[in-house]
């Protein structure tokens, strides 16, 4: 069975660092997935976690969505095919929902692994700060998503969920590539250790 694993954070919480530079590490592949929201300063589809496109356009990928979500009236979503090549997907809790209920329904052959980074709301807001975000912006996003993560975060002690408390940058790569690495199967679990000392030596 296909193990895909679901990264799931605030805003600003590190979720999209600490995929990549885990993904980079060990050779594996991040869902991009669609959004309609505006890109970010010095954001651009090379280095974004999206395919940006306009609202006219969803309603061509609407027979293909696995897991979709709105935030801020923004909507965000992947497609069966585009699920199937990938190994790690950063998503927020309504979108996991909505992933998971699918999964079952088509008989999809995908075990979720959710993971869940967690951050203090100061720290969140000071990190949003240090991206450059504006923190009235921001505020408005943690608000208006407040309510999923609140009840997401309710049901951790019983869910099985891992969580990671994002304090110290390499402490929480550690711990991911921990996870990661303990839900693999064993031919997956060699390749990513040789990658991982393929990137370490070249570094």
């Amino acid at each position: 069975m296909k193990k895909l694993f679901c990264i799931i954070g605030r805003s600003a919480s590190g979720k999209s660092s600490l995929t990549k530079t885990v993904a980079k590490d060990f050779g594996l592949k991040v869902v991009k997935s669609y959004t309609t929201r505006p890109m970010r300063e010095g954001e651009t589809e090379q280095n974004s976690d999206h395919y940006f496109i306009s609202d006219d356009e969803v309603n061509f990928y609407k027979n293909q969505m696995i897991a979709y979500t709105e935030i801020n009236g923004y909507k965000y979503f992947t497609t069966t095919d585009v699920l199937k090549q990938s190994d790690i997907y950063v998503i927020d809790p309504e979108g996991y929902q909505f992933l998971s209920k699918n999964i079952e329904k088509y008989h999809l052959n995908i075990k979720l692994i959710p993971i869940y980074i967690k951050v203090s709301k100061d720290e969140l807001c000071e990190r949003a700060k240090k991206r450059g975000d504006n923190i009235q912006s921001y505020l408005k996003r943690y608000n208006s998503e407040n309510l999923q993560f609140e009840n997401f975060e309710k049901s951790l002690s019983r869910s099985g969920v891992e969580v990671i408390h994002n304090f110290d940058y390499e402490r929480s790569i550690y711990r991911l590539k921990n996870i990661i690495l303990h839900n693999l199967p064993i031919v997956r679990k060699i390749k990513c250790k040789i990658n991982n000392l393929k990137k370490k030596g070249s570094r």
